[in-house]
């Protein structure tokens, strides 16, 4: 059903197996991932199939670093909306992806969880290396998305996550501009 036809009849297709659920569905949707142009609809397919297999599906695509990083990153706001544990795992360990934006991704679907279990993993990336300008970028942006989650974990992280949210001249930031308004 997804091999031949126009790509908007395919991605069509995918979306329909969905809605049939099943494992033939299923299996189909999963090979559906190695066509690049049903890829992202074969992603948000297995959300919504929400099965096992589906689930385990993402997992294993998110892992792979070999995959497409928008694919990648597309499948870990999925994980992230449908939470639980093992989705929890996998986004914590892309926390140290080699890929910017798959590190990226993973801080801002670990906020979006926004649960303490989401906020541990973003915690442990606080105390980067000082000497390490990427680690550091990323502790930046752990600590302002712990910022927005507030929470245990943040309070019990804020002399980290002022440190690191500070102006790295040692100024008061914004307070030193000043404003023209138009009248």
């Amino acid at each position: 059903m997804t091999r031949n036809g126009e790509p908007e009849s395919r991605v069509a297709a995918v979306q329909a197996l969905a809605q049939v659920g099943g494992d033939e569905a299923e299996a189909r949707i999963i090979d559906a991932l190695e066509d690049p142009s049903l890829a992202s609809a074969a992603a948000s397919s297995l959300t919504q199939l929400g099965t096992e297999g589906a689930r385990s599906a993402m997992l294993d695509l998110v892992q792979d670093p070999g995959r497409d990083t928008n694919l990648r990153t597309q499948v870990m706001y999925n994980l992230a909306y449908s939470g639980g544990a093992e989705g929890r795992e996998v986004l914590s360990e892309a926390l140290f992806d080699e890929d910017s934006q798959v590190r990226n991704t993973a801080i801002s679907a670990l906020e979006s969880m926004g649960t303490s279990q989401a906020a541990q993993p973003l915690a442990a990336l606080l105390e980067a290396d000082p000497h390490d300008e990427i680690a550091m970028a990323d502790a930046r942006r752990a600590a302002q998305a712990l910022q927005r989650m507030g929470g245990a974990t943040a309070e019990a992280n804020g002399d980290l996550i002022d440190a690191l949210m500070a102006p790295a001249d040692g100024s008061e930031g914004d307070t030193d501009m000043i404003y023209y308004f138009e009248e």
